[in-house]
């Protein structure tokens, strides 16, 4: 009995204390840490650009910056047609309506040809939107940065011309709908006047750009909060905007690889004064801070891929040989002696006609039956004298119709009438009071009457 009531202790104690040791060992061990792998951003070349922007341009060689891309939607200005401004933690970012807005309003910069319209040039660096920013007297504006405008050094009033601004109220920055309340352009030079460049700047992947205005001063205006966009990376060429999040493909440019991709079509047609081009020349981006490294893109000399098929040759017309033209049977026309010997062919004679040519006979005139001038009577030409003694005629004086003025009534002035002269008035004498004494008034003389005479 003792012997059975050690061993059940025994197994007691042993199972109590591997219990333990299993619990130490769980409660000891520390929990694992699941890391999602970070992902390096895709990188293309230029060969990306050509290849998802052709279906929606056409790519021609400019003289000045080389290979550049012009949309086909007329009436076209970048950072104004089809979008708005969204706020991110980048800054103001255009959201575009094009399914090839990704590319344009976020790398390279923007240039205007009179005739060509808005130039794409093609860059290596990302940014929300390459453009300049103004606000002041109301409204806020912004402008397409152009090659060789360096991001954080002062503009002055004429750097980026004037009709390149676009300005809307204050109140309507960021709306959806903003392209409804632009200022009208003629406006521009005034509106500029008004306001001053706003110089905030901020980076991306080493890039430096102009945010745009503060976001507290914003919502100041508006009158409402503003929620910041959160944006992510996409796998292929677009955009997409929901539910505040906003999906943009943004992949890194190489810079120093060797471009081997071409548009499908390059548009070479000169415009009017310009040369032709044979061959896209090197372009070389200018120096600013977007480029850390200072390096020129690599030559965009068009070179044909090997596995292009060989156009059959378009055959020609075959243009029939003209035979020698024979000398024509034609006695009036000299023979052409043959020139065996290469000698020098003597001048060609003077057309002779034949002695057997018959005469033709000249055809008679009609005789004119002879007038005889009579005088005219009509007072308004010169009478002809006679010449009865063959004498030589006076010359007939040259006959000159008479000009007919015609008489324009006169119009008849209104009758003025004369005035009389005016004859001095003469004033009334005063009448002369006698005076008597004591201020008593004369006495009136009896006036005389005359007695009728007897007759």
């Amino acid at each position: 009995m003792k012997t059975l009531f050690k061993i059940a202790v025994t197994s007691l104690v042993i199972a109590t204390s591997a219990t333990s040791c299993y619990v130490s060992q769980t409660t000891s061990a520390p929990r694992p840490v699941y890391q999602e792998p970070q992902q390096e951003a895709d990188e293309i070349s230029f060969s990306t650009f050509y290849t998802e922007l052709s279906p929606y341009g056409r790519w021609i060689d400019y003289p000045q910056y080389g290979r550049v891309w012009i949309a086909n939607q007329p009436g076209f200005v970048p950072y104004q047609t089809d979008g708005h401004w969204t706020y991110t933690a980048y800054g103001w970012t255009w959201v575009s309506d094009y399914n090839w807005g990704w590319a344009p309003f976020h790398y390279g910069r923007w240039s205007y040809d009179n005739f060509y319209g808005w130039l794409w040039i093609p860059g290596y660096e990302w940014a929300p939107a390459w453009v300049s920013w103004r606000s002041g007297g109301g409204y806020y504006g912004w402008a397409p940065l152009s090659p060789g405008i360096s991001i954080g050094v002062e503009i002055g009033f004429n750097t980026i011309p004037q009709h390149y601004w676009c300005f809307v109220p204050n109140q309507y920055m960021g709306s959806n709908n903003i392209r409804n309340y632009y200022a009208v352009r003629n406006n521009n030079v005034t509106i500029i006047n008004n306001t001053t460049i706003i110089n905030t700047t901020n980076q991306y992947r080493g890039a430096r750009y102009w945010q745009g205005p503060d976001r507290n001063d914003v919502e100041r205006y508006t009158g409402r909060s503003i929620q910041p966009y959160e944006l992510h990376d996409a796998n292929k060429p677009g955009q997409q905007v929901s539910n505040n999040n906003i999906n943009v493909y943004r992949p890194r440019i190489r810079q120093n690889d060797m471009e081997k991709g071409t548009p499908s079509f390059i548009d070479n047609k000169p415009r009017p004064g310009q040369l032709p081009t044979t061959a896209a020349p090197n372009r070389d981006m200018p120096s600013n801070d977007n480029n850390p490294n200072n390096t020129a893109p690599p030559s965009r000399q068009y070179t044909p891929p090997a596995n292009t098929p060989a156009l059959p040759e378009r055959p020609r017309p075959s243009v029939p040989q003209q035979q020698p033209q024979q000398p024509a049977d034609n006695v009036r026309l000299p023979q052409v002696p043959q020139n065996p010997d290469n000698r020098p062919m003597p001048s060609r004679p003077q057309y002779t006609p034949p002695t057997n040519t018959p005469a033709v006979p000249e055809r008679p005139r009609p005789s004119m039956p002879q007038q005889s001038q009579q005088p005219v009577d009509n007072p308004r030409l010169p009478q002809v004298p006679q010449n009865r003694d063959n004498r030589p005629m006076p010359s007939r004086p040259q006959y000159t119709p008479p000009t007919y003025t015609p008489v324009v009534p006169q119009r008849p002035r209104p009758l003025v009438p004369q005035q009389q002269p005016q004859q001095p008035v003469e004033l009334p004498k005063p009448m002369r009071v006698p005076q008597t004494p004591n201020n008593k008034p004369p006495q009136q003389r009896p006036q005389s009457v005359k007695k009728p005479q007897d007759n």
